[in-house]
């Protein structure tokens, strides 16, 4: 059986995302693309606030996502 060698740049990428603390979430991440190696990446945020009060009941931001 042929040999599969990682270059030094893919493995340390592979070690970095392994080890990470929040491997889990771009584990789930990973999943739900498909395994698709060049998914759209979209950025922002979003605030849902009752229209009555103002008062903010909910608030997601993708800054922090892997």
């Amino acid at each position: 059986m042929p040999e599969t060698l990682l270059d030094p740049t893919t493995l340390g990428d592979l070690l970095r995302v392994a080890s990470a603390d929040d491997y889990h979430r771009w584990e789930d991440q990973i999943r739900r693309t498909g395994g698709c190696a060049d998914p759209i990446h979209l950025i922002g945020w979003v605030l849902h606030k009752d229209k009555t009060t103002g008062q903010l009941l909910h608030h997601y931001s993708t800054e922090n996502e892997p």
